[in-house]
């Protein structure tokens, strides 16, 4: 996947015009990007779409509508879209409510190994398909 450019972007005023459906259709999108193993725990990985939508954000949120600056964020989001068949996992979420028993706690989240191994291998590859045939930017 190619970095993203400052043509990739949509200034701010196109962003809030839009906002709302690119918004959706990048969640959307970032479902087919998670990849969840057992109950607790959930990976995320990232591709041109999710750190357009990233960049696109920051822009909102900060105002940032100078070519410098516009710059700076794409300089910080580019290194997290995988190049050739890489992958890149951005977020690992570990989700687990308290116990009063540590015991329960730790037991339900063990999880094993060949377990792990082949939903992540079988998610994976889904993604990877998935983001090469349809994660360019717009």
């Amino acid at each position: 996947m190619s970095p993203l450019t400052r043509t990739d972007l949509l200034s701010l005023e196109q962003y809030a015009e839009q906002r709302n459906e690119f918004r959706a259709r990048v969640m959307e999108h970032k479902k087919s990007r998670r990849v969840a193993i057992g109950e607790h725990a959930t990976l995320y990985f990232e591709d041109a779409l999710t750190m357009q939508y990233q960049v696109q954000e920051m822009l909102r949120i900060e105002r940032i509508f100078e070519v410098d600056a516009i710059q700076d964020e794409l300089e910080v989001y580019n290194p997290l879209i995988p190049a050739g068949e890489s992958l890149f996992l951005r977020k690992f979420v570990l989700g687990i409510k308290a116990q009063a028993n540590s015991k329960t706690s730790r037991d339900r989240l063990c999880l094993r190994r060949p377990t792990v191994l082949r939903t992540l291998r079988n998610h994976l590859f889904a993604a990877l398909h998935n983001s090469l045939s349809d994660s360019t930017p717009t």
